[in-house]
C-alpha cells in the first residue's frame, strides 16, 4: 500500500511540475509576442514605409500601402532586399542577447 501511495504522490508531483513548466513557457511566449508587437509599432510605420518606397521608385508617388501592388515587382524586390539585410542583422543581435540571458 505504501508503494502505491509513493507512486501516486510522485506522479502528482510530476504532473504539477510539467503543468508549471507548460504555463511558464506559455507566459514567456505571450510576453515575447507582445514585445514583438510593440517593437514593430515603434520601428516600422506606414508613413516610413511609404517614404522609403517613394525615395527608391522613380516617377511614381505612392500615398497608401494598398498602392504598392501597382509598382514593379523588381523595384519592390530591390527595396525589400536593401532593408532585409539590416533587419536580419538586428534580429540576430537581439536573438543572441536574449539567448545569452537564458544561459545566465
Amino acid at each position: 500500500m505504501k508503494l502505491i501511495t509513493t507512486v501516486a504522490l510522485d506522479a502528482k508531483e510530476y504532473i504539477n511540475e510539467k503543468e508549471l513548466i507548460r504555463q511558464a513557457l506559455k507566459y514567456a511566449a505571450d510576453g515575447f509576442q507582445t514585445l514583438e508587437e510593440y517593437a514593430a509599432r515603434a520601428t516600422v510605420n506606414e508613413k516610413t514605409v511609404l517614404q522609403k518606397i517613394n525615395k527608391t521608385l522613380e516617377g511614381e508617388d505612392i500615398s497608401r500601402l494598398e498602392e504598392v501592388c501597382f509598382a514593379r515587382a523588381y523595384d519592390i524586390s530591390n527595396i525589400v532586399g536593401n532593408y532585409k539585410r539590416s533587419h536580419v542583422l538586428t534580429a540576430t543581435i537581439e536573438g543572441a542577447a536574449t539567448g545569452a540571458l537564458g544561459f545566465m
